[in-house]
C-alpha cells in the first residue's frame, strides 16, 4: 500500500483528504506543517507529500524546497492544493518534484486520479495545474 503525507494546518481538511484517500486503500499520515512534515519524512518511507501552501512554522514552498535539496527525499512526487496559486519563478519548479498544483476547492475524483498517477510513478501524465 502506498503511503501518502497530508500536510496541512487545518485538521479537518486533513481528515476529509485522508477519508477519501484511505478510502482507495492509500496509507496516509498528517502533519501540520512542512517542520513536523520532514521529520516525519526521516521516520517513515513515503510515496507521496500532499501539502498546502500557506501554514505556519514552514510553509509548502519552503517544504518543497527543503525536499527538493534533501538527498534522502528529493524524488519524492509533491502536489501542491491551495486556494493561491503562487507567482514563482520557473526554476524553482523544475528543480522540484511537484507533479501537480490543484486549486482549492478541488474535485474529489480528480485528485484521486492525480494521487494515483503521482503513486504509480506516471508523472507525465499529471497535469502540473489542476
Amino acid at each position: 500500500m502506498k503511503q501518502i503525507l497530508l500536510v496541512d494546518d487545518n485538521p479537518d481538511h486533513r481528515l476529509i483528504v485522508r477519508t477519501l484517500l484511505e478510502s482507495c486503500d492509500y496509507l496516509c499520515n498528517e502533519a501540520e506543517d512542512g517542520v513536523i512534515a520532514l521529520q516525519m519524512l526521516e521516520r517513515i518511507p513515503i510515496d507521496l507529500v500532499l501539502t498546502d501552501l500557506n501554514m505556519p512554522r514552514m510553509d509548502g514552498l519552503q517544504l518543497i524546497e527543503s525536499i527538493a535539496t534533501h538527498t534522502m527525499f528529493y524524488a519524492i512526487p509533491i502536489i501542491l492544493v491551495t486556494s493561491q496559486i503562487p507567482n514563482i519563478r520557473p526554476s524553482f519548479w523544475e528543480n522540484s518534484h511537484v507533479v501537480a498544483i490543484l486549486p482549492k476547492p478541488y474535485d474529489r475524483t480528480n485528485l484521486v486520479s492525480v494521487v494515483r498517477s503521482a503513486t504509480e510513478n506516471d508523472h507525465s501524465m499529471v497535469p502540473l495545474s489542476g
